[in-house]
């Protein structure tokens, strides 16, 4: 299929790797110009269909913590999940190219498009929709830290 090329307005195959008559590189131009599309189409698949174990803390609703004291020693203690915001649960949303456990707090943006899979608060669990739960709900939701 021909294409014009940006540079110069010549009409040029979009397998041409540069323009012939300016040197403009068509390829690489097209390659960004899929990718991009590819994106976009990505993003608008977004939807919510339920919810997940929260990643970071194995849906306990608390993630564990150590403490360093005067004598050396770490205790373990726990600090509320600000993921999940106590529950053990996140948001579960599906696109084109996978599942994702999202949290409540960045669910907007995600469905939106404004931020993407590699955000935090936003983690990829593949091609394969999670089944069940790993222990009951934990808890109400709590204000999350920002």
């Amino acid at each position: 299929m021909l294409i014009s090329c940006p540079e110069c307005d010549r009409q040029v195959s979009e397998r041409a790797v540069a323009c012939p008559q300016c040197g403009f590189p068509i390829a690489e131009e097209v390659a960004k110009q899929t990718a991009k599309i590819h994106l976009e189409q990505t993003r608008a698949s977004r939807k919510e269909v339920g919810e997940v174990d929260c990643v970071v803390c194995e849906a306990r609703g608390f993630c564990t913590t150590r403490f360093n004291n005067d004598q050396g020693i770490e205790p373990e203690g726990f600090t509320w999940c600000s993921i999940c915001e106590h529950t053990g649960r996140v948001v579960l949303c599906e696109a084109s190219d996978g599942f994702f456990a999202v949290a409540q707090i960045k669910l907007s943006n995600f469905l939106h498009g404004e931020i993407d899979a590699d955000g935090k608060q936003i983690f990829t669990l593949g091609p394969i929709r999670p089944q069940g739960h790993r222990y009951p709900q934990s808890g109400a939701r709590i204000k999350a830290d920002k």
